[in-house]
């Protein structure tokens, strides 16, 4: 006679885990609310959304991710006893999805390329809409990311297209 495996184990098997994840999102919220970063960050959110602050919340929720992922939870968390906290559990617990942290990561990378001092070029018009605190368009920073696209396939495309001006 052959074993025959309960239909329901892998939605259970799912509905666990979520269930853990939503428990060490709950667990991780107070230490992502009294991170030292964390009040900057409901202050920029409250601002008009320039690429400036924009560009902060990236840098903050950057930051707050980075110290807190890798902590673990006590082995008395209901739910989730000695789980490690990772990324998307500090994400989930500010309301952030990973399509949101995906085009933050991306954003800081090329940032890192071709904004101020960057390490492949220093695109002046890259810089000009990172300082501008003018929240004059409701998508700005979908200009801005489609920019910084641009300068990065001008670059990546052998620098066509990218003067000392620029």
């Amino acid at each position: 006679m052959s074993s025959v495996t309960p239909l329901s184990t892998p939605s259970h098997s799912a509905e666990m885990e979520e269930e853990r994840d939503g428990a060490i999102t709950k667990w991780v919220r107070p230490q992502v609310e009294n991170h030292p970063e964390f009040p900057h960050y409901i202050h920029s959110k409250a601002n008009l959304q320039s690429v400036s602050e924009v560009l902060k919340q990236f840098r903050i929720v950057d930051l707050i991710s980075q110290q807190l992922s890798g902590l673990t939870t006590p082995a008395d968390c209901a739910g989730a006893p000695s789980c490690s906290v990772k990324r998307d559990h500090i994400l989930r617990s500010l309301g952030l999805d990973s399509e949101w942290d995906k085009r933050c990561q991306e954003i800081l990378t090329l940032v890192s390329f071709y904004g101020k001092n960057g390490t492949r070029h220093e695109d002046s018009r890259v810089v000009d809409m990172m300082n501008s605190t003018v929240a004059t368009e409701p998508n700005m920073i979908d200009r801005f990311f489609g920019l910084l696209k641009s300068v990065h396939q001008n670059f990546t495309a052998g620098g066509l297209g990218i003067t000392a001006s620029q």
